[in-house]
């Protein structure tokens, strides 16, 4: 075959291959959970992870992407590297719930791994947890109104449709925040996992060891 029938057999391939990798649905929005870590590892005794053996709070959880029209790319079947998974810990302080994330979220962003990362660590950054929250050694009992007006307030911009508080019955479990694609704040579009007026936010347990959870 002459040479220059092949360049132009290469070049037709790679400008369909451009092409199919511009066709391929990017996130228009995005929502940020941050989990409230002593309510989650009373509920995961047994985890020797940071996120309960440290003295953590609220720790990011994880970055669902959304898409208009629903227009999802496939999940890829990519793992992480022992070198990604170390690098997540600085975002994400458990294991597991990087393993998680990644498979059920950012491989199914059309992002690869290293994409996807940049853009949790990036909405991670624009979300300021209150003081208030950083150090609860007993059972604090708040409104919900109190708990989104502690977070508005640490963060311009931020405002009550964008923000929503996830209850297990009357504990708070965790809050997640929406943002649009360029990680501006923006209305959820889905319901509130939290109808209770008064939520109860669970202090750091006194022993942070993984221990075996007692039968009854």
């Amino acid at each position: 075959m002459p040479r220059q029938t092949i360049l132009i057999r290469f070049a037709a391939c790679a400008l369909g291959l451009a092409a199919a990798g511009a066709s391929q649905a990017a996130p228009d929005s995005w929502t940020l959970h941050l989990v409230w870590s002593p309510d989650f590892c009373e509920s995961n005794l047994t985890s020797k992870e940071p996120q309960c053996t440290e003295e953590r709070y609220f720790t990011v959880d994880g970055l669902l992407p959304h898409f208009a029209d629903g227009a999802k790319p496939e999940c890829s079947d990519d793992a992480l590297s022992d070198e990604e998974l170390e690098r997540w810990m600085v975002t994400i302080p458990n294991r597991a719930q990087i393993r998680k994330t990644w498979k059920k979220q950012g491989a199914c962003s059309g992002l690869d791994s290293a994409g996807y990362y940049i853009q949790l660590e990036r909405a991670s950054r624009r979300l300021v947890v209150p003081a208030e929250f950083g150090a609860v050694t007993e059972t604090l009992k708040l409104s919900r109104a109190l708990v989104k007006s502690a977070f508005i307030a640490s963060n311009p911009g931020l405002n009550e449709e964008s923000l929503q508080l996830d209850c297990r019955g009357r504990s708070l479990a965790g809050v997640s925040v929406c943002f649009d694609a360029e990680f501006q704040y923006q209305a959820c579009t889905v319901a509130e996992h939290c109808s209770a007026a008064e939520v109860s936010l669970r202090p750091l347990r006194a022993s942070r060891v993984g221990r075996e959870p007692v039968y009854r």
